[in-house]
C-alpha cells in the first residue's frame, strides 16, 4: 500500500434508504459508530426516507451525536420511489457535494453488515479507481427464496451473457459516481448498472447478515421486478440473443417442415394428414418467432427516440426535504 494513501483520511458518505424502518435504522448507526472507529475514515450518512408511510421517531429526530459519525442527515423524499430510485436520487444528490472521497450503499436492515466495510475500504485502498462490490460468499434466507435467486441469475445470465454475485451493497469512488449518476440505466438497478458501465469493478466476499427485526418484504413478485429490472439494463444485448434465437426457430422450422414434405411426396412412410397437420404446427411456430422479432424490433427502435431519465439532472425533482439532525 502506498505510505501517502495510508495516511490519508477518507471523508467517506453511507447513503442508505428508509421506508419505516427507522428502528433498523437506530440500530445500523450503533453498529457503525462501532464497527469504523478504527477507520481512517470520517463518517457521513445520509439515510434516503423513501415516503415513508411512519414518521421518524423523536427519539431520532433529536439523536445525540455518536462518536465516531461525523454527521446524520435525513434525506426526505416528495412520493415512495421504490428502493432502486430512492438509491439513485440520493447517489445523484451526494454527487453534486463536494469533498467526498467515496460513497458506500447499504441498507439498513441489517442484511449488509457494518462489519463488511473495513474490507470494503481495504480494498478501495489497493484499488482507488474501481468500484468495490460485496459479493454474497453466504446467504441467510430460506430454500424458497435462495431457489428463486439462483433462477433470476441463470435468467439474467441467459438473456445478458454477464453473471451479477452481488446486489447494492457497495463503495463507490467518488471520481467514478460522478460518472455513474449520469448513466440512465441507475434510475432502474444500482448493480446492474455498475456491470454496464464497464468500469473496473472488485469483488469482496461477505456474509449476508440476519435482519434487525421484521422480515423482508422481499417476495416473488418483487423478486421478479426485481430482476425484471436488472435485465432492461442490457435491454440490448438481451434484443440481439432473442433476435438470434428466433432467427434460429425460424430455420429449423423451415428446415423441419420441408424435410417432413419431402418425407411426404418422396416415400410411403408418411400416415394420411400428417405430413399437413405437422407443417401447419411448424408455420405456426415461425410466424409467431418472426411475429416476436419484428415487435421486438420495433419497440427496440421507438425506445431510442425517447428521451431518458438522467439521475443527475432530476434527483431536486423527488427530493422534499434535507434534515441535519447532526
Amino acid at each position: 500500500m502506498n505510505d501517502a494513501l495510508s495516511e490519508a483520511r477518507l471523508k467517506l458518505a453511507i447513503v442508505t434508504p428508509v421506508f419505516n424502518d427507522w428502528g433498523p435504522l437506530e440500530q445500523l448507526l450503533v453498529d457503525l459508530d462501532a464497527h469504523l472507529k478504527a477507520e481512517n475514515v470520517d463518517v457521513h450518512v445520509i439515510a434516503v426516507d423513501d415516503g415513508s408511510l411512519v414518521p421518524a421517531p423523536a427519539a431520532l429526530m433529536g439523536s445525540t451525536r455518536h462518536a465516531h459519525l461525523q454527521s446524520l442527515e435525513i434525506l426526505t423524499l416528495a412520493c415512495n420511489l421504490g428502493h432502486q430510485r430512492a438509491i439513485a436520487v440520493a447517489l445523484a444528490d451526494v454527487a453534486t457535494r463536494k469533498g467526498f472521497d467515496v460513497v458506500i450503499v447499504m441498507d439498513c436492515d441489517g442484511e449488509d453488515r457494518p462489519e463488511a466495510i473495513p474490507a470494503l475500504l481495504a480494498e478501495h485502498w489497493k484499488q482507488p479507481g474501481a468500484f468495490i462490490v460485496a459479493a454474497r460468499a453466504k446467504r441467510s434466507e430460506g430454500a424458497l427464496f435462495t431457489f428463486n435467486y439462483a433462477l433470476y441469475k441463470f435468467i439474467f445470465r441467459l438473456l445478458t451473457g454477464k453473471t451479477i454475485l452481488f446486489g447494492n451493497f457497495c463503495l463507490i469512488p467518488f471520481g467514478l459516481l460522478q460518472r455513474l449518476v449520469f448513466m440512465p440505466s441507475l434510475w432502474n438497478h444500482l448493480a446492474a448498472t455498475l456491470l454496464f458501465s464497464r468500469l473496473p469493478l472488485l469483488l469482496v466476499p461477505t456474509v449476508r447478515g440476519t435482519r434487525y427485526a421484521g422480515k423482508s418484504s422481499m417476495n416473488l413478485v418483487s423478486l421478479t421486478t426485481h430482476g425484471l429490472s436488472a435485465i432492461s439494463v442490457f435491454i440490448d444485448a438481451v434484443f440481439t440473443r432473442l433476435l438470434f434465437a428466433c432467427l434460429i426457430i425460424i430455420a429449423v422450422s423451415a428446415l423441419a417442415a420441408g424435410s417432413v414434405i419431402a418425407i411426404r411426396l418422396m416415400t410411403t412412410l408418411a400416415t394420411p394428414g400428417w405430413a399437413t397437420t405437422l407443417v401447419t404446427a411448424l408455420t405456426i411456430i415461425a410466424l409467431q418467432a418472426g411475429l416476436l422479432v419484428t415487435c421486438s424490433a420495433f419497440l427496440a427502435l421507438a425506445g431510442r427516440s425517447n428521451i431518458p431519465v438522467v439521475p443527475a439532472r432530476c434527483q431536486d425533482l423527488f427530493i422534499a426535504s434535507r434534515n441535519r439532525i447532526y
